[in-house]
């Protein structure tokens, strides 16, 4: 049985067209059609739900030499607060996903993999970990939204403040989020929207994990 992320109820509220999709039922469209909401997303903002997408925190004093020695990167040099892109090969050198971690602290770090390899990935990687490693799959409870277009910061400055939002490419907060909002004066729908179903997510889901992109290059926000 597919599962359901917390806006499923919002997806059909919306219109939305809902197919399987990665062990999910999530929205393929909306009753736009696919080339409005390309142009939303281009011209001003889009908001996707993309919480199938697998986390998994890697802690301990040897976390670091663990993803270097699960990764083809080198996360030696890698700052807190800075995101790498990675493979993640087999003994044979075979790739079994590609996936990004992000540096929270000097022994913390979250790696995001693609959703139809969760359990694979987490399989291997648990196989593999180096003595006082820990990892922890923490999917189920993880909502992820990624806020697209050129008016994605402005958005998101309703929700963080704005020394809280990244300015650098591929790098990344971890900060509170509150369901208090700075109200704008006459906030279009289409905004009002986007802020009312992180506020809905907000209820359902113990932690947020949203991804910021404007226009092709990805900022990341947690």
């Amino acid at each position: 049985m597919e599962l359901k992320t917390p806006l499923y109820e919002t997806h059909v509220a919306e219109g939305g067209k809902i197919v399987p999709f990665a062990g999910y039922l999530l929205p393929v469209q909306y009753q736009t059609g696919v080339i409005k909401e390309h142009m939303a997303v281009r011209q001003a903002a889009g908001l996707f739900d993309v919480s199938h997408m697998g986390e998994i925190v890697f802690s301990g004093p040897t976390a670091l030499a663990t993803l270097n020695h699960l990764m083809t990167n080198d996360f030696t040099n890698m700052t807190i607060g800075r995101v790498r892109y990675s493979a993640m090969c087999n003994q044979e050198g075979g790739t079994i996903d590609d996936l990004v971690v992000y540096k929270f602290r000097e022994d913390v770090y979250l790696v995001v993999v693609n959703a139809a390899n969760r359990h694979k990935d987490y399989k291997h990687m648990i196989k593999n970990l180096l003595p006082e490693t820990k990892a922890e799959d923490i999917s189920d409870s993880v909502a992820q939204l990624a806020l697209q277009g050129p008016n994605a910061p402005e958005i998101l400055a309703r929700l963080l403040p704005e020394d809280r939002i990244p300015k650098k490419y591929y790098t990344a907060e971890q900060v509170p989020m509150t369901t208090t909002f700075r109200p704008l004066s006459r906030p279009s729908p289409r905004r009002r929207n986007l802020l009312q179903h992180i506020r809905r997510i907000r209820r359902k889901s113990a932690r947020v994990f949203c991804s910021l992109f404007l226009n092709t290059r990805p900022r990341c926000v947690s």
